[in-house]
């Protein structure tokens, strides 16, 4: 089991995203791909977010890694969701998965 503790402000540069990543087992990865959606976060429907139960996560099956977009965090949430939208972005240009968890 995974435990995500966030502290202090969550960065906006998306290469330090990718140094703050997590590991992720196999069969989270497997549960993640089969039960959830796939995100595009130019196509994604944003009015749908719910503020505190909406979570998105990319995930890397190559390197058992996972970046988590908890909406609940206010900086996800500034200038119309731009974190998350620009961190999956990003994650996606670099062979990453976007998933919408929650």
């Amino acid at each position: 089991m995974n435990t995500v503790a966030i502290v202090g402000e969550l960065t906006f540069d998306v290469k330090k995203m990718m140094k703050e990543t997590m590991s992720i087992n196999n069969h989270n990865i497997k549960k993640i791909q089969t039960e959830y959606p796939k995100v595009e976060p130019s196509t994604f429907d944003w009015s749908t977010v719910v503020v505190y139960e909406t979570w998105f996560a990319c995930v890397n099956s190559t390197t058992n890694k996972v970046y988590y977009f908890p909406i609940a965090e206010s900086e996800n949430r500034y200038n119309n969701y731009s974190r998350v939208k620009n961190g999956m972005a990003y994650f996606i240009s670099q062979g990453w998965m976007a998933y919408q968890i929650q």
